[in-house]
């Protein structure tokens, strides 16, 4: 039937160290930029509001952030 709950566990343990190693990769500005847009929350104004650019510059940040995740192979969904 249905995955175990360790095995679905480990499944998300496991892309979440994952996940945490690809944004080590990353640069600085876009690890901010993807966590303050996709864990907080945060809308592009938001986020430009912050960080004193605009939010044509954030939607950069977060282009070449998902092409840096692409380069090392890293699923975007």
């Amino acid at each position: 039937p249905g995955e175990s709950l360790s095995c679905s566990l480990a499944r998300r343990l496991s892309t979440h160290e994952q996940l945490i190693t690809a944004l080590k990769k990353l640069a600085p500005i876009h690890t901010t930029v993807l966590l303050l847009h996709f864990r907080e929350g945060y809308s592009y104004e938001e986020i430009a509001a912050r960080l004193c650019v605009s939010s044509r510059q954030v939607e950069r940040y977060l282009a070449n952030a998902k092409k840096e995740l692409m380069a090392i192979n890293w699923e975007w969904d």
